[in-house]
């Protein structure tokens, strides 16, 4: 089944798309990429050229949470065309600096996008699952927890955790009905159905499909519109309804040429493919089969190309076309063998005994067929089971369900009995509440100490004034760093950094405002410095900067990145063309230094030798 990828946010009234990029402010900006993404009838290709005009416009406007939120919707419309190379650059990109911005909903949505490169490649995508459900917890914007969940449900579907996806699928379909969310309704739909396929339920699949696909037809989106259809299709083929199949893909490879979709295309070539080999066409099904494996070798996608080319052995056996199969065989091998698995197993080992039936080597079927028989067995066993299970929970429902009957009936005698001690009981249940306020007073008052000591323990690691890492907080940072690089090798820098003439700016402005400048600066270094590495205040104007894995000489475009960060804030009560400046010193560790203080020491050399030479450079 295709996935219906859909991040749209669903406004009351639908705006038709119309000219973008005349934005003379980010609040503006921001609305005109919402009517980006709620038009609908604008295909995802024009929706990208729409896009590269406003990540220009965000780029040269220095707006640098809008450019990541658009280029986060960019790599959501690629990875829904399946131009994952495409998606996977802008992922590698942008993801530090969702971080370095706080953006947690931009870098939910990239992980969402990482995860479905990863099943695409057969890479592993719990820990993204993971860290997205813990980040959903923080993020107010309901629109974007619906579609988390929904994407998260997709995500789990793919690899077949289909409990953990409907958890997710229930979650979302409750928040797009709240929302009145028609768009995300029929997304839900589409992967519920998908996993009634997976369940050989496809009448209960084509009546979701069917639903949704009215709501794809009624907001103009033809991109929805023909993946769904393309799923209409996979659940005729199930009922071995070819012409209706044929029909649907028909309809769909109509809508991926108008929409210039080269992935739907491939898609719909597969699913053709399988349509008439089903017929026993061996000759078309191997043509469409062709067309179809081009675009999943260039996209890596290992799960098609198994599907594609299992397709396409069978027909070059059925045509007694001997060699090409077994040389199609042994190129999809290694593909397989990155599989642990028996549903990929089995039918690469029945291609094999067919194979050799067809050379005449019947002892090598037979002993193959034999193992093919047995994976399958096992699988038919594993689904047995999960049928067992799924009656012992039935039976379990029953049980509880009988049980609370009894025990009703016995609450219903014991309140006769109550009735006649009811003075005692009433003492005894005063009692029970007293003894359960003083417990929840003592619990409250624990929970208050134990906040309290987080609170003042987070306190004395952080500057009272900017919010950052003080001295003590820096230095145990700096000391374990060092020891991780003697340890590992790797190179360390550490940097001190001194603003210029900040005295004479608490001298002719105040200390309010220099409190202001230091905030700036604070926030500066903060969106330049990647992730990993960390800066505090070591005293007064002066900051220590500690970079891991980072050579000296990188330091100059460090220097380079504070200095632009810091001209782009504006500091109230400061003149505007008056220029907060600032001088670096670096070092570098190495196997001389024997604590990490020789190596500060080295660095604040450096500074005074740039303060002495004249301030507002970097000396390493």
């Amino acid at each position: 089944m295709r996935v219906l990828i859909v991040f749209l946010v669903l406004l009351l009234s639908l705006p038709s798309f119309a000219l973008f990029a005349e934005a003379t402010n980010e609040v503006e900006f921001k609305k005109e990429l919402i009517a980006l993404k709620v038009d609908y009838a604008l295909s995802p290709n024009k929706k990208l050229e729409a896009l590269e005009t406003l990540i220009l416009l965000a780029e040269s406007n220095d707006w640098r949470h809008s450019e990541i939120r658009s280029q986060v919707y960019k790599a959501e419309i690629l990875i829904s065309l399946e131009q994952i190379q495409s998606a996977q650059k802008i992922v590698d990109l942008y993801m530090p600096r969702t971080t370095a911005a706080h953006l947690l909903e931009s870098r939910a949505r990239l992980q969402l996008v990482q995860i479905t490169i990863n099943t695409t490649q057969n890479k592993p995508i719990m820990d993204l699952v993971n860290n997205i459900e813990e980040n959903i917890l923080l993020i107010e914007n309901e629109k974007a927890v619906a579609d988390l969940n929904s994407g998260l449900g997709i995500a789990l579907y793919t690899i077949r955790n289909n409990e953990s996806a409907l958890k997710h699928l229930e979650n979302a379909r409750k928040l797009y009905k709240e929302m009145g969310d028609e768009i995300g309704l029929s997304e839900t739909l589409n992967s519920l159905a998908n996993i009634f396929s997976e369940e050989k339920e496809p009448d209960i699949a084509i009546e979701y499909l069917s639903e949704a696909l009215k709501v794809m037809r009624k907001f103009g989106d033809k991109h929805g519109e023909s993946i769904l259809l393309y799923n209409l299709a996979q659940n005729y083929i199930a009922k071995q309804d070819y012409e209706k199949a044929q029909q649907n893909l028909a309809s769909t490879l109509k809508l991926n040429q108008e929409l210039d979709d080269i992935a739907g295309i491939a898609w719909t070539n597969k699913s053709l493919g399988q349509v008439f080999e089903e017929q026993n066409n061996y000759e078309k099904a191997l043509l469409y089969y062709q067309q179809a494996s081009v675009f999943f070798k260039d996209n890596n996608d290992k799960t098609n190309i198994i599907n594609v080319s299992l397709g396409k052995i069978n027909c070059l056996i059925e045509l007694e076309q001997s060699n090409e199969a077994n040389q199609e065989l042994l190129v999809l091998k290694p593909i397989i063998d990155e599989y642990k698995d028996e549903y990929w197993q089995a039918p690469y080992q029945r291609m094999n005994a067919k194979l050799y039936a067809l050379n005449k080597d019947y002892k090598a079927a037979y002993e193959t067929q034999v193992e093919v028989t047995k994976s399958y067995n096992d699988i038919y066993k594993n689904d047995a089971n999960n049928d067992i299970q799924e009656l012992l929970v039935k039976f379990d429902l029953d049980k509880k369900a009988n049980d609370n009957r009894i025990l009703q009936q016995e609450n219903e005698l014991q309140e006769l009995r109550l009735k006649q001690k009811q003075k005692e009981s009433t003492i005894w249940r005063m009692a029970m509440a007293f003894a359960v306020l003083i417990m929840v007073l003592i619990g409250y008052l624990l929970q208050r100490i134990l906040v309290n000591r987080n609170h003042f323990q987070e306190m004395a690691l952080k500057d009272h004034l900017t919010g950052a890492p003080n001295r003590r907080a820096i230095l145990e940072f700096a000391e374990r760093q060092y020891q991780l690089s003697k340890r590992n090798r790797t190179p360390l820098t550490v940097a001190i950094i001194d603003l210029d003439f900040f005295k004479s700016i608490n001298d002719n402005y105040g200390h309010d405002v220099g409190d202001e400048v230091l905030k700036a600066f604070s926030t500066a270094i903060s969106s330049s410095i990647r992730s990993q590495d960390q800066f505090g205040r070591y005293g007064g104007e002066e900051w220590l900067l500690v970079l891991t894995n980072t050579p000296v000489e990188d330091v100059s475009i460090i220097f380079e990145r504070i200095t632009k960060n810091l001209s782009s804030i504006e500091v109230d009560s400061l003149p505007v063309d008056l220029k907060i400046t600032f001088s670096l010193g670096a070092a570098q560790v190495d196997k001389k230094d024997t604590t990490v203080n020789k190596t500060i020491n080295r660095a604040d050399t450096n500074l005074y030798q740039a303060k002495e030479s004249g301030r507002n450079k970097a000396i390493f």
